[in-house]
């Protein structure tokens, strides 16, 4: 199942417009006992295209749908709020401004709530299958750490723990001998210089070099080998300390500018909701 990973956000997507439109019906039905639109004096129809217009719009512009290896909790619970929140805002302007209040407000809130809980529900249905289908080494990445330092050991602590699915640890080389104990036997204890055999010869997909950014002249071969062969290149910096845990990076050209938190106010939808 290698390489279908891509196609996950469709799952959550498509499960969405289902729950969106038969959360509309089922409330619709509740309100008014039919499911005929024409028996309401109001345009029933064009309402459920906004619901589902917007939606679209609205997730797309916020990357609802960019799915990751590693999803927290309250992350995807927030991010479905503010898909949410902006969906019940967007649709209450355009009917404030069409001057179209006679729509039922009970049909709308119960959508609103039926809607969050089921797409909630649904999500945590859609990530619970790929975590299971990762854990049982279905769509998995291959990865080697380059390093033997107090990062690399962070890291290799990260992949190892059982939270942590879709990658496969293949091995950690290093120009030193390690400063911590690897409890897996499976994983390869190589020296740097036979990498690029190594990489071959298990077909590595991705790189995590943890050892110092001075050597530049070996980052650069490094580059150069990974851009030939497909295999994705992540520099992990040594970040530990800094006394915050998260940290952006912008390039000014080729200066990299590092900020300690991200600032909420440079996201175009965190703008838009101030303002209203």
């Amino acid at each position: 199942m290698k390489g279908y990973s891509r196609y996950f956000w469709a799952i959550h997507f498509v499960g969405d417009i289902i729950i969106i439109n038969i959360t509309f019906f089922i409330n619709y039905y509740l309100k008014f006992n039919t499911l005929d639109f024409n028996n309401s004096p109001q345009d029933y129809k064009v309402l459920l295209l906004l619901f589902n217009f917007i939606w679209i719009l609205t997730a797309f512009s916020i990357r609802l749908y960019d799915i990751k290896r590693v999803n927290r909790l309250d992350k995807v619970l927030f991010n479905l709020f503010k898909a949410a929140a902006i969906n019940g805002l967007s649709i209450s302007a355009i009917l404030f401004f069409l001057k179209e209040s006679d729509f039922s407000r009970e049909h709308l809130y119960a959508t609103y709530i039926t809607l969050f809980v089921f797409v909630f529900i649904w999500r945590l249905f859609a990530i619970k299958l790929i975590y299971m289908i990762r854990k049982s080494g279905f769509n998995h990445k291959k990865v080697v750490i380059i390093g033997g330092g107090e990062v690399a050991k962070k890291l290799y602590d990260y992949f190892h723990s059982d939270t942590v699915l879709g990658f496969k640890l293949i091995g950690i080389l290093s120009s030193k001998n390690l400063n911590f104990s690897i409890d897996n036997s499976n994983i390869i204890n190589k020296h740097i210089d036979d990498i690029e055999v190594f990489l071959e010869s298990h077909n590595i997909d991705e790189i995590y070099y943890t050892m110092p950014l001075t050597d530049t002249d070996y980052i650069k071969k490094l580059v150069d080998y990974t851009d030939s062969n497909m295999i994705r290149l992540r520099i992990v910096p040594d970040f530990r300390g800094f006394p915050f845990k998260r940290v952006n990076i912008d390039f000014y050209h080729d200066n990299p500018i590092i900020s300690f938190r991200p600032e909420p106010l440079t996201d175009m939808i965190n703008r838009f909701i101030k303002r209203l």
